[in-house]
């Protein structure tokens, strides 16, 4: 499933999911506080987010990728967990506050010549058995 038009990118500590939301992965949603501290990130343009599922023994496991550009590289506190925000107004967790952690990963573009622009391509990458959660604010 390819969810449209990402238009923000949060990053959400590990401790604030445990201690102020509530993950319920059966029906693929978490309840989130409004006030719940988020760390926005600069980003450029529209990001994209993907969530494959499989079923490996018998299991169902969601392979999620998101991929988005930011303007400078920023620092990404250990087991951050990621909230992506589209035009619509919904939101999506990836990661529930456990293991496995989402891997997140920054690669520098440096423009070649002029013109070309310069970024930071931000990778977030999840396999689990946990499913994109719709954000439930409350």
């Amino acid at each position: 499933m390819k969810v449209p038009n990402i238009i923000g990118v949060s990053l959400i500590s590990e401790q604030t999911i445990l201690q102020q939301c509530v993950v319920a992965p059966t029906t693929e949603l978490v309840y989130m506080p409004s006030s719940a501290p988020l760390m926005a990130l600069c980003t450029v343009g529209l990001s994209a987010l993907e969530d494959t599922d499989s079923m490996q023994q018998g299991e169902r496991i969601h392979a999620i990728k998101l991929t988005a550009t930011l303007a400078e590289r920023v620092a990404v506190p250990p087991r951050s967990c990621v909230v992506a925000t589209t035009a619509s107004g919904m939101s999506y967790l990836i990661g529930g506050g456990q293991r496995p952690f989402p891997l997140i990963t920054q690669q520098d573009r440096r423009a070649d010549r002029p013109g070309e622009r310069s970024a930071v391509t931000l990778t977030v990458e999840l396999t689990s058995a946990m499913p994109l959660l719709a954000v439930v604010e409350q």
